[in-house]
């Protein structure tokens, strides 16, 4: 038994009780004021200062943020609930086919516990918005709540590159990656949120548990990566290298559609979202794989827990521009 993880989680069951939000802090409530100011403009910050986009009607931009935040919010309950919670608790039941900490278990449902009430919050924000706007979320597609609207959702992806018998190892490195992208991306979005505004409130209460959870999953896919063989290991190691290849990779047609997607909702013609979307990337330029936002996580993930020291795991990530020569030695 991995004696640094066990002592890990029974500092964490001590902290969860001192810090969980769900324990601590009353919750956030929106409030009729939703119905004329600027809720969720995160992502419309790329665009900020084109010349068109700066023409589009202000009322056009207060409707979108309302529409955006209650899409966010459907996301979150939907992620937290149908995902996470679901895989939180296997860890605390069935398990994953390696011996936990009986303190890792009882983080699992606390994490779980965590997950739940932030649905619960958002589900209250959706009931909120409804209230007092009449908008509802816009349910685009019929994937899961994980599965990036991609053809090939990136579970299916690690149970194939995994094989038969490794399902739950699957899963579990999934939810390793998602929770550190997602805490990163909700860091993002308060930080461009206005202080003190209701909807930087109620995100910076659910990042605070979130900062956590980032870190028990990082502690936990190193327990699990130093308990598989090297045959498993470098299987393991070779999914997660293909998983950020075809899941992170921010190239221009990726970086394009996202944008066009974002400025079609103020109902901009086509011509004015490929302009001002065009317009943006040449602004800004493309990163290189290195450098990539989407990266940033993920890469301190498998650094903290260990898979980065792994030679042939290492070598791939080199390969494919994730890490450069210096990171590959630092790491």
């Amino acid at each position: 038994m991995n004696i640094e993880f066990e002592a890990y989680c029974d500092k964490y069951l001590v902290e969860w009780e001192k810090r969980a939000t769900v324990r601590t802090k009353p919750r956030t409530r929106l409030t009729e004021s939703i119905k004329t100011e600027n809720m969720f403009v995160f992502p419309l910050k790329p665009f900020a200062g084109h010349e068109r986009f700066e023409a589009v009607d202000k009322q056009q931009i207060q409707e979108f943020s309302v529409r955006a935040a209650c899409n966010m919010f459907l996301g979150v309950s939907s992620f937290e609930v149908d995902f996470v919670t679901a895989q939180c608790s296997k860890l605390a039941g069935a398990g994953i086919g390696i011996e936990l900490p009986d303190s890792a278990k009882r983080v699992a449902v606390a994490i779980g516990t965590d997950e739940m009430y932030h649905a619960f919050v958002a589900n209250e924000c959706l009931a909120d918005i409804k209230r007092f706007t009449g908008i509802v979320p816009v349910v685009q597609d019929a994937g899961g709540p994980a599965d990036f609207n991609a053809r090939k959702p990136p579970l299916e992806h690690f149970k194939q590159a995994l094989g038969p018998g490794n399902e739950a190892l699957a899963e579990v490195t999934l939810l390793c990656f998602l929770e550190n992208n997602f805490t990163e991306e909700l860091y993002g979005i308060a930080k461009g949120q206005t202080a003190e505004s209701q909807m930087h409130t109620i995100i910076r209460e659910h990042v605070m548990d979130e900062g956590r959870h980032m870190v028990f999953f990082q502690r936990l896919l190193g327990h699990i990566w130093a308990s598989l063989t090297e045959e498993l290991r470098c299987t393991l190691g070779k999914s997660m290298v293909d998983f950020c290849d075809i899941y992170l990779t921010l190239d221009e047609q990726t970086v394009m559609g996202g944008y066009t997607s974002t400025l079609r909702q103020l109902g901009l013609s086509d011509e004015d979202c490929i302009t001002i979307a065009r317009d943006t990337i040449l602004k800004d330029g493309l990163l290189s794989k290195s450098d990539m936002p989407s990266i940033v996580n993920p890469k301190h993930l498998m650094k903290v827990a260990g898979v980065l020291e792994h030679q042939p795991t290492r070598d791939l990530m080199l390969a494919s521009g994730w890490i450069t020569d210096e990171a590959a030695v630092a790491a």
